[in-house]
């Protein structure tokens, strides 16, 4: 039996450069939005924020930027975004992705709801073809502001499936500016950051391109864990 192949994933151009940009909405398709927006007033305790074109609904704390878009369509991955507090960060952002070859468009600022003065953001494909939005400062207030046993404190980070990790390590390490945190031997898991926390992006090969693994809230502390068993058994 041969020992599996050790395979390095490379930080280099731009790696580090971003230091305080944190995760800070996510877009998804579903069958149908009012069962989602049910589902996660339910079970994780958001709720509608605005309404959406075509039907589509806005969710989060009650106030502060909002988490998560719900449109009408095949279950998938809408587009994922982040919020940059970083000096020159979206400018910085922007002008390395051109540099590299990506078309850069600005973001829409009904995008950026809640923002710290006026809105600013930009949008770009990532290798796999997804929009994501790096956007300037929101107001966060609707974090941290409630029960921690039967909410989240704030959304964490977003993991990404995809068929060439290297090429989506590259992109958001080289061009962009996060860091490799970890990564699996055989190089078909890596863990990226931006900021303080271990992690706010996670690429996985798992053969689909495009494709959403997970995406994940902080809890205020690990005797919450036993909360939220107990309340996502009740719930079923």
């Amino acid at each position: 039996m041969h020992a599996p192949t050790r395979v390095t994933l490379q930080e280099r151009g731009a790696v580090g450069t971003l230091t305080r940009t944190a995760v800070s909405h996510i877009g998804f398709t579903v069958p149908d939005v009012d069962d989602a927006a049910d589902f996660y007033g339910r079970t994780v305790g958001l709720t509608i924020q605005d309404n959406l074109a075509g039907g589509g609904l806005r969710l989060g704390w009650g106030f502060g930027h909002h988490v998560l878009d719900l449109f009408e369509g095949p279950k998938g991955l809408a587009y994922y975004g982040f919020e940059v507090r970083d000096v020159d960060g979206i400018d910085g952002i922007a002008k390395r992705l051109v540099a590299a070859g990506h078309e850069v468009t600005e973001l829409d600022p009904t995008v950026v709801d809640n923002a710290v003065g006026a809105p600013s953001g930009i949008s770009v494909l990532d290798p796999d073809g997804t929009p994501v939005h790096f956007h300037g400062p929101v107001h966060r207030q609707g974090e941290n502001a409630a029960d921690p046993g039967r909410r989240p404190i704030k959304f964490q980070h977003t993991t990404l499936g995809t068929d060439n990790v290297v090429a989506m390590v590259s992109f958001f390490v080289d061009t962009v500016g996060f860091r490799i945190s970890d990564q699996l031997d055989d190089g078909k898991f890596a863990w990226l950051r931006s900021d303080r926390d271990h992690h706010t992006l996670a690429v996985v090969e798992n053969g689909h391109p495009g494709d959403l693994d997970h995406y994940s809230y902080d809890l205020a502390e690990w005797e919450d864990f036993k909360s939220w068993c107990d309340r996502l058994t009740d719930l079923g």
